[in-house]
């Protein structure tokens, strides 16, 4: 196992930095795929299935119901939203009835939620708690939710971004936020069960703030590490980064918690990736947008993260040169972006995969995925950088072929006894491939 674990995290920094594409296309061959090799040595992604499973979206509005019908049609298996303080004390009475009407709405679609816990409250603590006072309200509050919450698809994040003035209310402070988690945590260890607490998703992945926080608390009282890798650079660029952490982790004894990426979306402007459309309605840089997500998703699953929470569901306004108002998988009133039918599409084919398996190229521009499923095999193939031609054979006897771009477009020649070439860009995204048995 320690061999495995060694060999995956080489894989993952084989991510980065890439190698700049050469001008001529490459031609890879899928030769043997009817029996799900790949084009040349692969590395067995034993965390894949599970990380895809635990894939979810953050949203705002928890009272809007065709919400979480959108979220359920896309494929998540949960919501991240906010559990604000103010919303459920007043004076000393609490009232979690409009969380707890989410929880009903969400467990017909089978669907769980993750809460994140904060922040300030004018009557006990007007910024972040930091005194006894304050902390201990704080606690009370928490206590309280983690009691009329409680549900075996329900988690915790303890504060959102406390790394970051916005987030902490006030100067970021590790310390700060160290003896309220102490103290959070203490006074809900009799009642937390099985529930999941995370600690506060720091933006980006901020080792400095993380070291920090280790000297104020033990770190392993939490059950989980929360990170939001946000970046201008490509989503497989994360891969190298989250290697390094669990590293880091380890060498500082960190061992007992999961990790967690609970924020972290692309939006369709404001990046460099999208630079040049002056709007992020224009078409061009929501198909880069939906790219980057699915890609987004994908460098998750395979770095098997333990949960992930899509940044966001809905753009917050229609305003087309504000990037915050541009990370939606829907537009403002609802209509799906090329972002939602991507993901969904991704959702779809890969819902039932039972092992994952992917291949890097030496220029680590190209990268494709092998997936095993019940009476099918798939493959997802896409490029960092540049073109590559993805050379398909004929499925033959007793078996069907599927060839579809990431919005579900069949690509594939019908009855073709040939194998297929197909030429697929960094901006085209992923290309999936499934061949499937004919039932007899």
């Amino acid at each position: 196992m320690k061999i495995l674990i060694s060999c995956l995290a080489s894989m993952l920094l084989c991510f980065s930095p890439i190698q700049r594409a050469a001008e001529q296309d490459v031609l890879v061959g899928l030769d043997d795929a009817g029996n799900g090799s790949l084009p040349g040595p692969d590395m067995p992604l034993d965390d894949f299935v599970r990380s895809r499973k635990t894939t979810g979206v953050c949203l705002h509005d928890i009272g809007d119901d065709q919400l979480l019908t959108k979220a359920q049609e896309a494929g998540f298996s949960f919501v991240r939203t906010d559990l604000f303080w103010e919303a459920v004390q007043h004076g000393d009475n609490f009232n979690f009835e409009k969380f707890n009407d989410l929880l009903r709405r969400l467990e017909a679609r089978q669907m769980g939620a993750l809460f994140i816990l904060g922040y300030k409250h004018q009557e006990f603590s007007p910024a972040a708690p930091t005194s006894p006072r304050e902390i201990e309200a704080f606690s009370k509050y928490v206590n309280r939710a983690i009691a009329d919450l409680h549900a075996s698809d329900v988690n915790f994040e303890l504060w959102n971004e406390p790394n970051t003035r916005e987030g902490w209310l006030q100067p970021p402070n590790a310390k700060e936020y160290g003896e309220l988690a102490v103290q959070t945590l203490k006074s809900v260890e009799q009642i937390r069960a099985e529930t999941k607490i995370s600690s506060g998703g720091v933006s980006t992945i901020d080792w400095g703030y993380l070291a920090q926080l280790s000297k104020a608390v033990d770190l392993n009282k939490f059950d989980a590490i929360s990170v939001h890798p946000y970046r201008q650079a490509d989503p497989e660029s994360v891969l190298a980064d989250y290697a390094l952490l669990r590293t880091r982790l380890k060498e500082a004894g960190i061992t007992r918690p999961e990790l967690w990426d609970s924020e972290w979306g692309y939006p369709s402007f404001g990046y460099q990736f999208v630079s040049r459309w002056s709007d992020g309605r224009s078409q061009g840089a929501r198909n880069a947008q939906a790219v980057y997500v699915v890609r987004r998703l994908l460098a998750d699953w395979i770095a098997g993260v333990n949960l992930t929470a899509l940044y966001e569901l809905r753009d917050d306004t229609a305003n087309g040169q504000s990037r915050e108002s541009n990370f939606g998988l829907l537009n403002s009133d609802d209509t799906p972006k090329p972002a939602f039918v991507a993901v969904k599409e991704l959702m779809k084919r890969t819902a039932v995969v039972t092992h994952a398996r992917i291949w890097i190229s030496k220029d680590k521009r190209i990268s494709i995925l092998a997936l095993k499923s019940p009476g099918a095999i798939s493959f997802v193939a896409w490029s960092r950088d540049g073109l590559f031609s993805l050379r398909v054979p004929a499925p033959g006897k007793n078996r069907s072929l599927y060839v579809g771009d990431l919005f579900g477009k069949d690509l594939a020649k019908e009855n073709a006894r040939d194998a297929q070439i197909f030429k697929i860009s960094a901006g085209g995204g992923p290309v999936y491939v499934t061949y499937s048995e004919i039932p007899h």
